[in-house]
C-alpha cells in the first residue's frame, strides 16, 4: 500500500517491497541496495567490484561530488515528482527531529538511544541517497561507554553539517 512505502521509507527502512512479492521488484530492490553500499563504500557481501575515481572536470581537476544522490530516490519514488517531492519533505522532517533527539541522548548520556537513533537516522539517510551523513552516524552507533561522551559532540556536529548540506541541496530540488 502506497501509505505503507512513505511510513517505512520515514522510519528509516531501505527499501519496501509489498506481496505478492514479483521476482522483477526483487531484483531492483536488490540492485538498489548494492548501489547504496557502494555509494556509502561500504562492502557488500560477495560483491568485488573497484570503485570508480571521481569525475574529473573538463579542467582535468576532480569534480564536487553531489550531497545526495537524487537518481535512486527518484527510482524509488517511480520517478514521480510528487512523490519525490514528499519523500524529500519526509526525510527533511524526520531527519531533522532525530537530529534533535540525537542530541538529547548525548546531552543526557543515554547511550542506548544515541545508538538506537543513529542506527535509525543512518538507515534513512542512505535509503534516501545522502550517504554523507552515514559515517559519523556509524560512529555514534559504535560508541562504548569508554569514549562515547568525549566523541558524541563532535560526531553530532559531523552529522548535523552533512544534514544542512543535504538540506539545502534537497530544499532546492524540491522546488
Amino acid at each position: 500500500m502506497q501509505g505503507d512505502r512513505k511510513k517505512c521509507f520515514a522510519a528509516g527502512m531501505d527499501d519496501y517491497l509489498s506481496k505478492p512479492l514479483k521476482a522483477s521488484e526483487l531484483k531492483a530492490a536488490l540492485e538498489r541496495a548494492e548501489l547504496a553500499l557502494e555509494r556509502a563504500h561500504l562492502p557488500a557481501s560477495g560483491l568485488n567490484k573497484s570503485q570508480t575515481s571521481p569525475a574529473l572536470a573538463d579542467d582535468g581537476h576532480k569534480k564536487a561530488a553531489a550531497p545526495v544522490h537524487l537518481e535512486g530516490l527518484q527510482e524509488a519514488t517511480g520517478n514521480c515528482t510528487e512523490e519525490l517531492r514528499e519523500t524529500i519533505s519526509l526525510f527533511l522532517e524526520e531527519a531533522e527531529q532525530t537530529l534533535d533527539n540525537l542530541r538529547l541522548a548525548i546531552q543526557s548520556r543515554n547511550l542506548e538511544d544515541v545508538k538506537a537513533l543513529a542506527h535509525r537516522l543512518r538507515g534513512t539517510s542512505l535509503s534516501c541517497g545522502v550517504p554523507a551523513m552515514a559515517e559519523a552516524l556509524l560512529q555514534l552507533e559504535q560508541l562504548d561507554n569508554r569514549t562515547a561522551w568525549s566523541e558524541a559532540p563532535e560526531l553530532l556536529t559531523q552529522t548535523n553539517h552533512a544534514f544542512a548540506v543535504a538540506r539545502d541541496f534537497l530544499e532546492n530540488a524540491r522546488t
